[in-house]
């Protein structure tokens, strides 16, 4: 791997080139694959036009950076603008990070320095494409930005998955959706068969499963994908008055917790908030971009 590597005392870590920069994001998404969380990108880049020095000023950024990023971030140059990989970094907080670039880009380039556009995009999980696609999605944000704006791509998946499971399709589908507009993706599934499946064989950060189903039951699902997951969150739903000892054996197999239909939607931001704090690389490290 290939690096801008004159440190000088108090610096962090090197900047690398583009090619490292890509060979050190892929690392990074081959971890996340292997065990869920977030990774970020965010690209700062001179407006098309710019003038004579872009290469010097975004040297210059980068040697800020290389004092003031979390040991944990990767810096890139690539010639034509700086790079940050953000491991364990969720879509807001990459934003935050862009922004703070933005501002450094104004201190180093001056007045011209408005006039640069930053783009970020998350993952969380698997990436088809890895660490091109990655970078790609974070440089299509930026063309579709203005001057001195940050632009998150919705390219890629950069929120957790629920899989929602239910044999009321109706019920099933409102929930998944709800599920989605709080920021998560929600998946119904009404077959028990696929259901099963897809717990054997998909990644889902937290179950949100009926109880009660047709030939089956929420027990025996959430046995399945706490057989891969002991850590996995899920929340066990009825509409019935579910038997006493049915529902203090779900809330023994792990962080589950149990919900009776009807419920407000804000017991589904509860719930969803306990997701979240289960999450792999959910909760920020110290220090800052």
């Amino acid at each position: 791997m290939t690096a801008r590597d004159a440190r000088t005392p108090g610096d962090t870590l090197a900047v690398l080139d583009g090619a490292g920069f890509r060979v050190r994001t892929g690392a990074e998404l081959a971890r996340i694959e292997r065990s869920g969380g977030f990774v970020s990108v965010a690209i700062l880049r001179a407006p098309p036009g710019a003038p004579s020095g872009t290469a010097e000023v975004a040297a210059e950024i980068g040697r800020y950076l290389r004092r003031s990023v979390r040991t944990q971030d990767v810096v890139g140059l690539d010639g034509r603008g700086v790079a940050l990989m953000l491991p364990d970094t969720d879509s807001a907080q990459a934003g935050m990070a862009a922004t703070r670039l933005l501002a450094v880009a104004r201190v180093a380039a001056g007045a011209s320095g408005a006039a640069w556009g930053c783009g970020t995009a998350t993952v969380y999980g698997q990436v088809e494409g890895g660490s091109e696609a990655l970078i790609a999605a974070a440089d299509e944000a930026i063309r579709d930005a203005r001057s001195g704006e940050v632009r998150a791509s919705g390219a890629l998946r950069g929120r957790p998955r629920v899989l929602v499971i239910d044999d009321d399709r109706t019920f099933c589908q409102v929930l998944a959706d709800t599920v989605s507009e709080l920021g998560w993706d929600g998946f119904p599934c009404s077959d028990v068969a696929d259901a099963l499946t897809r717990v054997k064989h998909e990644d889902f950060s937290g179950l949100i499963v009926d109880l009660c189903i047709p030939g089956s039951s929420g027990l025996t699902l959430l046995r399945e994908a706490l057989s891969r997951r002991p850590r996995l969150p899920a929340v066990l739903v009825s509409g019935q008055d579910a038997p006493a000892d049915l529902v203090m054996e779900a809330l023994s197999l792990g962080p589950v917790t149990f919900m009776r239909k009807p419920f407000p939607r804000t017991e589904v931001e509860v719930a969803l908030r306990m997701f979240r704090a289960l999450l792999p690389g959910a909760a920020p490290r110290r220090g800052s971009a």
